[in-house]
């Protein structure tokens, strides 16, 4: 029997990778907060799902928009909260680049050509 479920595991990685992104969302929304549980599980996310790590830079733009277009309707609060949001993503997406360089970067370093050629 545990060899059949270790076996399942192997084949759906990605299937269990984002149930263990979904529990830590669920345990943290109940524990911390709406805003820690979204930036914690996009990062994990980005991470061990291999996404895009220019989404959370994508959505900081994003929010960033809203949050100017927030502050031309007089919505202050609203577009106070909202750009805490775009710098929690900001953030990340920062982090993701030099994660990324850290993994891929250096290698590619040394064999790319000079800018201009």
């Amino acid at each position: 029997m545990s060899r059949t479920i270790r076996e399942w595991l192997k084949t759906n990685k990605t299937v269990v990778s984002w149930v263990a992104v979904g529990l830590v969302f669920l345990v943290l929304l109940i524990t911390v907060s709406l805003t820690s549980a979204i930036v914690v599980c996009l990062f994990l996310a980005v991470l061990i799902l291999g996404l895009d790590n220019a989404l959370p830079l994508g959505a900081a733009l994003g929010l960033l928009c809203i949050s100017a277009i927030l502050v031309a309707a007089r919505k202050m609060g609203w577009a106070q909260s909202i750009a805490e949001w775009a710098f929690y993503f900001l953030a990340m997406g920062v982090v993701m680049q030099l994660i990324e360089y850290m993994r891929y970067g250096a290698d590619q370093e040394s064999t790319r050509p000079p800018d201009g050629h």
